[in-house]
């Protein structure tokens, strides 16, 4: 059997048994946890091309267009890191490098709820371990 069909077919299982949706629950209140921990203070702002090097949770303020002179938009280079898009979009009107750049040692990183295309690679995620990526849209 074909390991892809292999995998597809445990997928819906631990869908259908909910332990999928436990885990991912568990690893989100894990990290919000730590973030609690670390941060203690309201989200930072992103409306501009950023670099990420603190632990903390950040929040798009903005839509977001283009690249960086580095070739990506958004640079995560710190672990502990949520970045929720609050619906926004990161895009590019060209094929560019990176619309969210992952470096790698970066772990416990959550990105959520936002849109990001237009990019050669939307997400770029660098060897980085325990790391979630729920986009609305790649």
């Amino acid at each position: 059997m074909n390991k892809a069909l292999v995998a597809l077919i445990l997928a819906a299982l631990f869908i259908s048994a909910g332990l999928l949706s436990a885990h991912l629950s568990s690893f989100i209140y894990a990290l919000r946890g730590a973030h609690a921990q670390t941060n203690g203070q309201m989200p930072i702002p992103i409306s501009s091309p950023y670099n990420i090097t603190q632990p903390g949770e950040y929040v798009l303020t903005a839509n977001l267009t283009g690249t960086q002179p580095s070739g990506y938009m958004v640079g995560i280079f710190a672990s502990n890191v949520i970045l929720n898009g609050e619906g926004h979009s990161i895009s590019y009107g060209y094929p560019g490098k990176y619309g969210i750049y992952v470096a790698p040692g970066a772990s416990n990183v959550l990105i959520e709820n936002v849109t990001v295309m237009g990019y050669s690679t939307d997400i770029f995620i660098g060897g980085s371990s325990d790391r979630l990526v729920n986009v609305s849209t790649l």
